[in-house]
């Protein structure tokens, strides 16, 4: 009866440069080996199977969750594919109408995928005893009590005049929509205040009840069988949170439930500060970096030394591409930067140099339009996918490790200081058969190098179709 639905749909943009359109932050590994993603599915499936837990995410990303998920167990049929992104009512409501059809009895809880929890085994408990409450038809979000006058979260009011229900769960009274820190100073003062968590727990059906009154045109949509007309319907909707479009008007059976947990929202850069260990100077630092007479300070560095020198109260973040410098009370105006690189078409919005992907990794040394120069990364025993390219044509030269390349119906083996050719038109791939591995540098030259200039034959990891991307992704 319990069911688990991850948001995964986001762009991340106040953590640019690390997180880009092509990348958001969910997908990558900050922290350890696994993605946030990966995280936040790993810290559920404890107490929801995995059969059970849902993620809702867009087409750029669904082939991306799909290879994360898979290793750990989950069901790539679970993955929810929106229309076209219209905020997290839309979302919630298509995974809750699909639970509900499957089971008219489920509950679910609802997890943004890119949430830090340091006290998992708390969380856990908490997460049991809300779904066990929601049997009764109420409505819990998860609340965090307010370690600083935060002007990023929405802030909920506990009604302290009514009973806890159960003594772990208030009555809300009202909904305070990210208030400025003078007023988050004020309300804290005050007391029975939490941070709007932003998870969710209630039965599917209770929900649906839900959209019917205060969103039908959301509920029309659901509900329609006619997927042309479902495509339309989606697309004429307005793009609202779960919060506007329902939580603050469904306040009869709305309650609060306090987590204390260790939880962070990273939501921009200032949040690293709250993950990171920080040193005597309040400084949270990350990677090759050098501090001198520097404090409260935040670098995330990690491709080269990075030295910050009588700074204070500033948020370095520096990629291979791209650097960030800014005071720390600037850092929810990143998205603005991001903006301005979109209208400019800079490629620094969409796409990083580095690139995971599943075989491995690679790097764009140049990019001029007319050819493109890359260093490619190939794990141990994987292979690209078998493809061709109507543009442009290749070159590969093996830098370390042994090629095993198939061009056409033929077969080669390219050793180190070696190279070869692949030509415009032909079916092609790279493949590592050995356990080192393998790095090679690839020239692309021709009349076009866009990614739309790629058809996919086979591929381990389900990637048929080409991804809208700036650089190669093979």
């Amino acid at each position: 009866m319990n069911y688990a639905v991850i948001l995964a749909g986001g762009r991340g943009i106040r953590f640019w440069p690390l997180s880009r359109q092509e990348e958001p932050k969910q997908l990558l590994k900050i922290f350890g080996n696994y993605s946030l993603l990966q995280h936040t599915y790993l810290r559920i499936s404890k107490v929801v199977v995995p059969d059970n837990i849902y993620v809702v995410t867009n087409k750029d990303y669904a082939n991306t969750i799909k290879y994360q998920l898979k290793e750990l167990g989950f069901c790539s049929e679970n993955i929810i594919i929106e229309i076209s992104p219209k905020n997290t009512a839309a979302s919630i409501g298509l995974a809750a109408k699909i639970i509900h059809d499957k089971d008219k009895n489920g509950i679910l809880a609802v997890f943004p995928a890119d949430h830090f929890i340091k006290k998992e085994k708390v969380f856990l408990n908490i997460l049991k005893k809300a779904f066990a409450l929601v049997k009764s038809d109420l409505t819990l979000i998860f609340g965090i009590k307010p370690l600083r006058p935060e002007s990023a979260y929405g802030y909920i009011k506990a009604n302290k005049r009514i009973p806890p229900l159960r003594k772990c769960a208030f009555k809300v009274e009202r909904f305070i929509e990210k208030p400025n820190a003078y007023r988050a100073q004020k309300l804290i003062s005050q007391g029975g205040v939490y941070w709007n968590s932003g998870i969710f727990v209630w039965k599917a059906s209770v929900l649906l009840e839900q959209i019917r009154k205060f969103m039908p045109k959301l509920y029309a949509v659901l509900n329609e069988d006619n997927k042309k007309l479902v495509v339309q319907k989606w697309n004429a909707l307005k793009s609202i949170s779960v919060d506007y479009g329902i939580m603050e008007k469904c306040k009869s059976d709305l309650y609060v439930m306090p987590l204390d947990c260790g939880w962070t929202d990273l939501g921009n850069w200032n949040t690293i500060d709250f993950v990171l260990k920080r040193d005597k100077n309040k400084n949270a630092l990350y990677g090759d970096v050098l501090a001198v007479g520097t404090k409260n300070t935040t670098v995330w560095g990690g491709h080269h030394l990075v030295v910050a020198m009588g700074l204070k109260d500033t948020i370095i973040a520096d990629t291979p591409d791209a650097l960030l410098v800014c005071p720390k009370d600037q850092a929810q105006r990143v998205s603005e930067v991001v903006d301005i690189l979109k209208t400019k078409n800079r490629f620094e919005y969409m796409t990083p140099r580095l690139v995971n992907r599943p075989w491995g990794r690679y790097f764009v040394l140049n990019d001029t339009g007319r050819f493109k120069t890359k260093m490619v990364e190939v794990e141990p025993h994987k292979r690209l996918s078998l493809q061709l390219h109507k543009e442009r044509v290749e070159h590969w030269i093996v830098v370390e490790g042994i090629a095993k390349v198939t061009i056409g119906s033929n077969i080669y083996y390219v050793k180190n200081s070696q190279s070869i050719y692949v030509p415009r038109g032909k079916k092609h791939r790279i493949e590592n058969t050995q356990d080192k591995k393998l790095v090679f540098i690839e020239v692309q030259t021709g009349r076009y190098l866009g990614e739309d200039d790629i058809e996919r034959f086979e591929d381990d990891y389900e990637r048929l179709q080409p991804r809208r991307a700036r650089n190669s992704d093979k």
